[in-house]
C-alpha cells in the first residue's frame, strides 16, 4: 500500500511540474520589433541581426525606405543618420559614419583642398591640371570624372552639408546608388572622383585628404523610438552600442 501512495505522489509531483511548465512556455511571447532604415543604413541590418539573436524571446522584422517614409508612429525603432530632429520623440546614439572623398587609381594626388573640391563639384574646374594642388609636371590633362549619388538622395544632401556648405552639385556628374557602383565607375574611369560612407568605401581605392574643413564629416547613426525603449527593444539598442 505505502508503494502504491508513494507512486501516486510521484505521479501528482510529474503532473504539477509539467502544468507548470507548459504555463511558463504560453506565457512567453515573441516581441517582434519593427524596424525602418534607409538604403544608407542597410548595412547595419548585419548587426541588428547579430544583436537580435542573442536577445532571447525577440525577433525583428526590416525594412528599408525611402528617408520621406521613415515614421516613428509605424515602426518600432528607426534608424537613420543626421542630427536629432525637434519633432524626434526619442532618441539614442547607436554610433557614426564619415563621408569620404574616393579617387580612381590614376587621380595625380592624395590631398586636396576645399576650395578646389568646392570648383570640382561645381564644374568650374574640368581638367586635373587646372587643380592647384596637383604637380603640373606629373598631370596630363586629363579630364576629371565627377560621380555623386542621385540628387536628393540622403548621402548626396548629407555631402552636400559636410563638404560644399550645403550647396547642391552643379557640374555634370554621373550617378551611382551604392558603393559597389562606385567602384565600377572608378574602375571604369581612373580619372574618376567620387563619396560614400567610408564604413563602406570599395577596397583597392584610396580616400582623399580634404584640407580647410571646418567641421568634421561625420554623423550620428540615431536609433529613433515613439516611446522610451523598454524590455527586448531597449537590450536591442544597448548591443548595437557595445558591437561598435
Amino acid at each position: 500500500m505505502k508503494k502504491l501512495v508513494w507512486i501516486g505522489l510521484v505521479f501528482l509531483l510529474l503532473g504539477a511540474l509539467t502544468a507548470c511548465n507548459g504555463t511558463a512556455q504560453s506565457d512567453t511571447e515573441l516581441e517582434v520589433v519593427h524596424l525602418q532604415t534607409t538604403p544608407a543604413l542597410a548595412h547595419w541590418l548585419p548587426r541588428v541581426a547579430t544583436c537580435a539573436d542573442v536577445i532571447p524571446y525577440l525577433g525583428v522584422a526590416s525594412e528599408i525606405v525611402s528617408p520621406t517614409v521613415l515614421d516613428p508612429d509605424n515602426a518600432d525603432l528607426i534608424l537613420r543618420l543626421g542630427p536629432r530632429q525637434a519633432d524626434d520623440p526619442y532618441t539614442a546614439v547607436m554610433g557614426t559614419e564619415s563621408l569620404v572623398l574616393v579617387a580612381g587609381d590614376q587621380v595625380p594626388l592624395d590631398v586636396l583642398s576645399l576650395e578646389s573640391l568646392h570648383s570640382i563639384f561645381a564644374g568650374d574646374v574640368t581638367l586635373w591640371s587646372e587643380v592647384p594642388e596637383v604637380d603640373k609636371t606629373a598631370a596630363a590633362n586629363h579630364p576629371i570624372t565627377v560621380f555623386s549619388y542621385p540628387n536628393g538622395d540622403e548621402l548626396a544632401n548629407l555631402f552636400s552639408q559636410a563638404y560644399l556648405d550645403g550647396k547642391t552639385i552643379t557640374g555634370y556628374s554621373q550617378r551611382y546608388s551604392s558603393s559597389e557602383g562606385l567602384a565600377a565607375l572608378l574602375t571604369a574611369n581612373p580619372y574618376g572622383l567620387g563619396y560614400t560612407l567610408a564604413s563602406q568605401s570599395p577596397t583597392g581605392f584610396r580616400t582623399l585628404v580634404i584640407t580647410g574643413l571646418e567641421q568634421d564629416p561625420s554623423f550620428y547613426v540615431l536609433a529613433v523610438t515613439a516611446v522610451e525603449p523598454e524590455n527586448g527593444l531597449r537590450q536591442l539598442l544597448l548591443c548595437l552600442q557595445d558591437i561598435q
